[in-house]
């Protein structure tokens, strides 16, 4: 699935499927799931949102339930809330030291790296929801998708590209499981935005210089995607 355009609106994807009680969507390129949440919680829905980020500004949590935006923080950023009852987690991130007493100030012992924090964080919204979307079926279930915004080029076999993109991410060291001929849409990304930067030299193949190489993702594989989950439960 390929669809993100930089600076604009581009195409938007969601592959959808149903784990633990919650019906879940993951997102692909320029999709609407963070502009809808609150019509999608309607009708006594409980809706889980979260944007990944890979820095600044930092990864988002929303909740939101009876088509109102309940609560919604950053992540690492918890001291920060916001939303109708944006004290609504207050004591349980308390208990699970992600906050400190009065929820004023992030709870980080000395020397405890900044991932290891994360994590607590995200283990704690994980086990507050009970929200559970294993590795394999993000990455290698077979789940139904849809186009929600523009055209985005939705194939089902090998992608006529596949074995150029192959030999160019190659070139820097990377490979990827076989996917049937697919190329796995972060390094599609990265080879979209190159070949918008430089078009000639993409296409006459010519090995990527360092500039290049500082698009493509540091691990490749089908279980990833940068894609965005919401899920939701009635």
């Amino acid at each position: 699935m390929r669809g993100r355009s930089y600076g604009v609106r581009g195409d938007g994807v969601v592959r959808v499927g149903e784990e633990a009680g919650w019906a879940f969507a993951v997102e692909y390129g320029d999709s609407t799931g963070t502009d809808r949440l609150e019509e999608i919680a309607s009708g006594r829905v409980d809706a889980v949102h979260y944007l990944p980020m890979s820095a600044r500004p930092p990864a988002r949590f929303h909740y939101a339930k009876n088509g109102v935006l309940t609560c919604g923080f950053g992540i690492g950023e918890e001291h920060r809330r916001w939303g109708t009852e944006p004290d609504l987690l207050l004591l349980d991130l308390m208990a699970g030291k992600v906050l400190h007493s009065g929820g004023s100030q992030n709870f980080s012992p000395s020397r405890e790296p900044h991932m290891a924090y994360l994590e607590r964080s995200l283990g704690f919204l994980e086990q507050r929801f009970g929200l559970s979307l294993p590795r394999a079926v993000l990455g290698e279930a077979r789940l139904p998708a849809y186009a929600v915004r523009g055209t985005p080029a939705m194939r089902t076999g090998p992608e006529p590209d596949h074995e150029q993109i192959k030999a160019w991410a190659a070139a820097l060291g990377l490979t990827w499981n076989d996917t049937g001929g697919r190329v796995p849409s972060d390094v599609r990304e990265a080879w979209n935005h190159i070949a918008r930067q430089d078009p000639e030299e993409t296409a006459s193949r010519q090995k990527p210089t360092h500039r290049r190489a500082a698009w493509l993702p540091t691990r490749c594989g089908c279980s990833r995607g940068g894609g965005r989950p919401w899920m939701l439960r009635s």
